[in-house]
């Protein structure tokens, strides 16, 4: 009996939303959910003893074909059961073009519609390791020989082929999103079980799904990142989520506590390193979107600092609408100042970004990192100091672990003017202080652009 119709009287490839409707009518709720389960599970059970079935000594295998490849052997001559080749189709691994086309070029002479479930397995398992030229041959050879070869496999198979082109993952996600259905009906698309998830092409599905959606479940989408359990996934996914909730200005606590959990503070450019086999503009997102965060953050600070720990409207306006500019920043303070803080901000920023002065005094120092300058600003209005980065307070201060007895300690007492206009024009320095008087405003938006950000 043919493997394509075990399979078909096993009802193999079952679509758990036919059951339900099927039964809906005959089992209460939780009978048919709790049947469905079971189903899913069997499924599951079968398609790993389907890959079970074909074990064989797959380095033996690779060392054989790797000979055949080292010694020009035409694919036509080269000799090899079908039953090493099907379990090789769930093993083909990125990393060499040539070698994989002239292993295709062994499958093609050898076809058989077994190979069919180990070529999917092996393009969704490695689907973003591959590049671009290595996917599409994949890809390209699978569609031809579905299409070339008529069997029960490959028809029940061909209608899932288009999501394998180019954006086809993404358009699979939006299609699922669209139906309302569950992100996991992904998988039945292609015939496979949950657990498959965990593959890398589901990645670009997941960010289908949710990338535009101006109204993410956050925990929802928590669970299903971790269930796919994909680092390229999570950095392709929140980018353009935050990218999506900034364009509304609706950047919520919630979404910045769910990126820091998944990838890390964004204050650490290292944590948001691209993912490996990530393309210019999923860069670009993810760079956007940690500033994005970096932003945020900074503002939440800025708010607590200027409307809790003192009341300055006009700094807090000044610097509210300079928070872009900002890359890191640090608050020194009370440990008294810190218990308020950690009640409007979040505690794990907190902990890397505040340091308690050992004198505990009440004034409390916010430093803003903007380019290659550190801007100090102090809760008593007095004034600004400004240091550039190659300024041994400007290192000092930087550091991890700087602990600062008084704020005194922050000032340098013989610095000079940051703007001087004592010879009846404006002469602008790269660092110094400047007192909050009059149009100080105006002053620091000059310097700002003259200087720091020139």
């Amino acid at each position: 009996m043919g493997n394509g119709r075990i399979q078909e009287l096993l009802n193999f490839r079952f679509k758990a939303k036919y059951f339900k409707e099927k039964g809906v009518n005959l089992l209460d709720g939780k009978t048919v959910a709790r049947n469905i389960q079971k189903l899913e599970q069997a499924t599951e059970d079968l398609v790993d003893l389907q890959s079970r079935a074909c074990a064989f000594d797959l380095q033996t295998t690779r060392d054989f074909l790797e000979k055949a490849f080292r010694d020009n052997v035409s694919p036509e001559k080269v000799l090899i059961d079908g039953r090493s080749l099907r379990g090789y189709s769930y093993n083909i691994v990125p990393g060499s073009y040539a070698y994989n086309k002239y292993v295709l070029a062994i499958f093609k002479s050898n076809w058989s519609a077994s190979f069919i479930n180990g070529l999917i397995h092996s393009i969704l398992n490695s689907w973003i390791e591959y590049d671009e030229e290595e996917r599409k041959l994949l890809v390209d050879f699978l569609t031809d020989q579905i299409k070339s070869y008529k069997s029960h496999t490959s028809d029940v198979i061909k209608n899932a082929l288009p999501y394998l082109s180019d954006n086809g993952a993404y358009k699979l996600g939006h299609s699922i999103k669209k139906q309302e259905k569950s992100i996991y009906e992904c998988c039945q698309v292609f015939f496979l079980p949950r657990n498959r998830f965990v593959y890398s092409y589901f990645s670009d599905v997941i960010a289908g799904y949710y990338g535009d959606n101006p109204s993410v479940n956050f925990e929802e989408l928590k669970k299903v990142l971790k269930n796919h359990n994909n680092i390229a996934a999570t950095k392709k996914v929140l980018p353009l989520v935050i990218i999506t909730y900034d364009r509304k200005k609706q950047v919520s606590k919630e979404l910045v506590r769910l990126a820091i959990d998944m990838i890390g503070d964004p204050f650490i450019q290292s944590k948001w390193a691209p993912f490996k086999g990530a393309n210019r503009e999923e860069e670009q997102n993810l760079q956007k979107a940690r500033q994005i965060l970096v932003s945020v953050i900074s503002a939440e600070f800025i708010n607590v600092f200027f409307k809790t720990l003192t009341y300055d409207p006009r700094r807090l306006d000044f610097w509210l609408n300079r928070t872009k500019y900002i890359s890191d920043f640090r608050v020194f303070g009370s440990s008294y100042s810190r218990s308020i803080m950690s009640g409007k901000v979040d505690v794990s920023i907190l902990n890397k970004h505040y340091s308690t002065t050992t004198n505990n005094q009440d004034t409390c120092a916010l430093v803003m990192v903007i380019r290659e300058y550190a801007i100090i600003e102090f809760t008593d209005v007095g004034a600004l100091y400004v240091y550039k980065n190659t300024n041994n307070m400007y290192k000092s201060i930087m550091e991890d672990r700087c602990r600062v007895d008084k704020m005194d300690d922050l000032k340098i007492p013989e610095i000079g003017k940051l703007v001087d206009d004592s010879a009846g024009y404006f002469h602008y320095y790269p660092e110094g202080k400047m007192v909050h008087r009059g149009s100080w405003e105006r002053r620091m938006e000059n310097w700002l652009n003259r200087i720091a950000l020139k």
